[in-house]
């Protein structure tokens, strides 16, 4: 069963007894939300900056997912579910007899008046929330083992080439072209400083 069937048939209920979820597609994932539940399923992709091309892949990136939210939201990532297929041809969510066909990631669900593009709209997102929220992501990269290989500083350029042009979106609406210009010379800077210690 291809990957487009699977997301079609959970869509309209197959797996869920018959009760079909409300659904969210994004261009990596399709989110169905059921009840108090979220599944999240990874699409069959592959971009400059994931690959979700084979069903181990989305399996390691499902996980992967749960254990770094859970850092955080542990209410809220709960864990990675198969899909089975029954010899009735039903689609079946957790464990039993049969292969996997397909995971999802397993959340619990949130008011989505919590998300920060809401937040922001009410103008609650405040100087202080924004400190704060940095001083925390600030802090996981602190506390990050470091990674050594051979392509370290080339996804790490990539990264910073990626951030510049989505802030050149924004130019003159929300952030001046010299702030842009300037913060990606800090960040170039700072990069080339670490690159040269550590190759």
């Amino acid at each position: 069963m291809d990957q487009d069937e699977i997301i079609r048939r959970l869509s309209l209920g197959d797996g869920f007894g018959n009760i079909a979820p409300e659904r969210i597609d994004t261009h990596i994932s399709t989110i169905l939300l059921i009840g108090p539940d979220v599944y999240k399923l990874k699409h069959a992709v592959a971009t400059s900056y994931l690959n979700y091309s084979h069903l181990e892949d989305r399996h390691r990136f499902c996980q992967a997912e749960i254990d770094i939210n859970r850092r955080t939201a542990p209410q809220i990532y709960l864990d990675v579910v198969p899909i089975r297929v029954t010899s009735n041809d039903e689609l079946v969510l957790g464990d039993g007899p049969g292969a996997p066909i397909e995971w999802l990631v397993h959340m619990r669900r949130f008011p989505q008046e919590a998300l920060l593009d809401h937040i922001a709209g009410e103008g609650g997102l405040t100087r202080s929330v924004m400190i704060d929220l940095a001083d925390a992501v600030a802090g996981f990269h602190q506390s990050a083992k470091p990674v050594r290989d051979g392509h370290a500083s080339r996804r790490i350029a990539a990264v910073l080439q990626e951030n510049q042009l989505e802030l050149q979106k924004y130019s003159g609406d929300v952030i001046d072209q010299s702030e842009i210009k300037a913060f990606d010379q800090r960040c170039q800077a700072h990069f080339a400083k670490r690159r040269s210690r550590h190759p």
